[in-house]
């Protein structure tokens, strides 16, 4: 297992595209198609952007992103006390 070295991952279905942050942040979501309107925009704004995330409710974590290998799977890992 290798972890990536960028602040973001991509998912997606060759339909669709996602950027994913390493709170599991969805920062940038167009559906249903890549031409459609984002739905999650915060890579472009912030505020009006949009947010989907997932983290532990504790906010002392750690958190690491990798692919599962020879996969498009995206996996973020989050520790904490």
């Amino acid at each position: 297992m290798a972890i990536h070295k960028y602040e973001m991952g991509v998912i997606g279905n060759c339909s669709f595209l996602a950027y994913v942050d390493l709170k599991a942040d969805i920062k940038w979501l167009c559906m249903p198609k890549f031409d459609s309107s984002f739905i999650f925009g915060s890579l472009l704004d912030e505020e009006k952007g949009g947010h989907f995330y997932i983290v532990p409710a504790l906010e002392d974590y750690e958190s690491k992103q990798y692919y599962v290998p020879n996969t498009n799977v995206l996996c973020t890992e989050f520790t904490s006390p």
